[in-house]
């Protein structure tokens, strides 16, 4: 019994969350509501589910930035990492300074591919995007010695 109040209030939690002011890269309501349900897809581990509704998202329009990373991630989660790979690149394509440590995400999923070239480009690209985040700056930098 305990249990199920957890996990009604952690739902309800999500939807107040999800219903909460955000500033998404889009405007189109129905682009919106589709990322959202592949928010609560993926957080429910229902990874194919998720992914028809971030296509569906980026269908809507193509430069809704944060459902490609979000499918790209979704994509990684699944293991399927060539897919997320492309995916990613499609999203930092859009704004590459708006979530620049995907650039790292990527190269290190490149590197997991044995794409070394590659993920030395990624790298690369993160260290160009100016970032700040000394952190990664420092992990991106030792990735390309």
């Amino acid at each position: 019994m305990t249990k199920k109040i957890l996990i009604s209030i952690m739902m309800f939690t999500n939807l107040i969350l999800l219903d909460a002011q955000v500033n998404y890269s889009t405007g189109k309501k129905s682009a919106i509501k589709a990322y959202q349900d592949g928010i609560l897809s993926l957080n429910a581990k229902q990874y194919d589910q998720a992914i028809l509704h971030f296509n569906k998202a980026v269908s809507i329009d193509k430069s809704f930035i944060e459902a490609w990373l979000v499918m790209a991630q979704t994509y990684e989660e699944m293991k399927q990492y060539r897919e997320a790979v492309r995916i990613y690149h499609k999203g930092l394509q859009i704004d590459p300074e708006f979530h620049p440590y995907s650039f790292i995400i990527v190269g290190n999923l490149e590197f997991r591919l044995s794409k070394y070239e590659d993920a030395i480009k990624s790298y690369q690209a993160f260290l160009n995007t100016g970032s700040k985040n000394q952190k990664h700056i420092r992990a991106a930098s030792k990735n390309i010695e």
